[in-house]
């Protein structure tokens, strides 16, 4: 009978590490799938930054942008409609200059700045004339507007007058191998 007992705890501790190298084996197993989950998280957080960093390049892109530049006609009638719309007198919009076009850095667009200065307009005038000016479909922006006023141009009965030099930008899609 004493020989069975030894046996019997030989059995039991047997067992017992049969269940502990199972639990290392699956210990093991867990830990490379954590490692492959922990890698592939990673590469996902180096694409993420990848595509972070494209969005943040393509926000400075234009978003909207004609195909071609509007003529000097087209863009004449644009000028006078809103002219038209802020109800201008027809001696405040005194230049509409053309200015040579130039490409966006290394974009493939191009920017064709209009420089117009308008004298003795209100605010309200100024703000919905350049209003007016905009176009998205055809890529027309409010690119800059400068305001100023001098004592001798404040209008009796009118109020405050200001002087203002806009200039009215068309963005155009013009790829560099054209």
């Amino acid at each position: 009978m004493n020989r069975k007992r030894p046996r019997g705890k030989h059995g039991f501790t047997l067992l017992v590490l049969a269940v502990l190298a199972v639990l290392a084996l699956l210990g093991y197993l867990r830990m490379n799938a954590s490692a492959a989950a922990m890698l592939a998280a990673s590469r996902d957080v180096d694409e993420c930054r990848k595509l972070v960093a494209e969005i943040a390049t393509l926000q400075q892109l234009p978003q909207f942008a004609a195909l071609e530049a509007d003529s000097s006609t087209v863009i004449g009638q644009r000028i006078e409609h809103a002219n038209k719309t802020a109800q201008l007198p027809a001696e405040s919009l005194i230049r509409i200059q053309p200015q040579a076009p130039f490409r966006l850095g290394n974009s493939e667009y191009r920017l064709w700045p209009t420089r117009l200065e308008l004298k003795q307009v209100t605010l309200e005038q100024v703000t919905t004339f350049a209003h007016s000016l905009v176009d998205e479909e055809r890529g027309l922006t409010v690119r800059d507007l400068r305001l100023w006023t001098t004592s001798s141009e404040s209008i009796a009965g009118i109020g405050e007058t200001w002087s203002a030099e806009i200039t009215l930008t068309q963005v155009t899609f013009s790829p560099t191998s054209r």
